[in-house]
């Protein structure tokens, strides 16, 4: 009933900068992410929360978020596109390089989940979300062809980084999956 008060006072445009700011880490610090996603969601549409903001806040949402686009997630894939896209492409971490063509990006997805919005820089990443339940199908290994102008965002956790890439440490890509080249599923594992 809270959490229904705080996004009603939310959306009639009630909540001041900081305590929308205060109210989304306060969630996320009790693990109500979905509550933290829905209030990132109308800061960012009515213009409350600035691009620095959510900068700062998508992270501690979106990596503590069990598939949060997929089913049962706390926002849409479009949702989440319109938050990315208001931020401004952004790196959290060690930098990064993508250069100037398409990048080559790795997913773990069932079929029907194929073109996500989270994929891996690296495969040997990707096999490690590869989930032995089939609770929202049989996962397979994807490659695809990402354009830079796709990417939204390149995020990082501490246990990312255990693999070297050629274009810096391993970590989470943030893409538009309306931009992507069709996924390719990757036979075998990688050696």
């Amino acid at each position: 009933m809270a959490t229904a008060r705080r996004l009603a006072v939310c959306s009639a445009g009630g909540v001041e900068h900081d305590e929308l700011v205060r109210e989304i880490r306060v969630a996320t610090g009790r693990g109500d992410r979905r509550c933290a996603a829905r209030q990132l969601l109308e800061g960012c549409q009515s213009s409350v929360l600035t691009s620095g903001d959510l900068k700062e806040l998508i992270p501690d949402v979106w990596l503590r978020l069990d598939g949060p686009a997929g089913p049962g997630g706390a926002l849409t894939t479009a949702e989440w596109v319109e938050i990315f896209r208001r931020a401004n492409f952004f790196v959290q971490g060690p930098p990064i390089e993508f250069g100037d063509g398409p990048v080559e990006l790795f997913r773990a997805a069932p079929r029907e989940r194929a073109r996500g919005m989270s994929w891996c820089t690296e495969l040997r990443m990707a096999e490690r979300f590869v989930r032995a339940d089939d609770r929202w199908g049989r996962y397979e290994l994807w490659s695809a062809a990402v354009p830079t102008e796709a990417i939204l965002a390149a995020l990082f956790r501490p246990d990312d980084g255990v693999f070297e890439s050629p274009i810096g440490f391993a970590r989470e890509i943030i893409v538009d999956p309306s931009r992507l080249s069709e996924p390719v599923p990757i036979i075998g594992p990688s050696s």
